[in-house]
């Protein structure tokens, strides 16, 4: 016996909101899971995927035209909702107001706090490893080396360089 989609209104169910638009992809990456696991194709899951989100946000993807439109697949639709969010496009794209956030989170990092360098290198190799893949040559190592210095403390950026 096929298990059903949980129902939109269970606890169980993804959910997304208007108001917390840096889930959208792990909203989207969840449903595509669900769709697949269950047989979904085509233009039905179009239709399901609103009926999973909140009234607002399904008034406005509803407005679309990629979701109306008989010729825009599944896919199209799902590209025009990221572009419509900006946290999604600058999280998939990287920035640099997001790499600064990134410096400007720590500071003062101590050679014994490993928990804040290991989440400062984190960050940073993400955010720069997303600026590379653009193509856009808008930083050098060395900004972000001497951005990455100026999160630590004299002592410590000291004993690197």
């Amino acid at each position: 016996m096929a298990h059903k989609l949980p129902l939109p209104t269970s606890k169980d169910a993804p959910k997304f909101t208007e108001d917390n638009e840096s889930n959208l992809l792990k909203f989207l990456k969840v449903m595509n899971q669900l769709f697949a696991n269950h047989g979904i194709t085509g233009a039905d899951r179009k239709e399901k995927l609103v009926s999973y989100v909140d009234q607002p946000t399904e008034d406005i993807w509803m407005a679309m035209p990629e979701y109306a439109a008989a010729t825009a697949s599944y896919e199209d639709f799902i590209d025009k909702i990221k572009e419509s969010y900006l946290a999604v496009v600058d999280a998939s794209r990287g920035s640099l107001v997001r790499l600064h956030r990134v410096f400007d989170e720590y500071e003062d990092i101590r050679p014994k706090d490993q928990t804040s360098l290991h989440g400062l290198i984190r960050k940073t190799r993400a955010e720069t490893s997303k600026l590379n893949q653009t193509g856009n040559n808008i930083f050098t190592n060395r900004e972000v080396v001497k951005l990455f210095l100026g999160s630590l403390s004299k002592t410590f950026a000291g004993l690197i360089v």
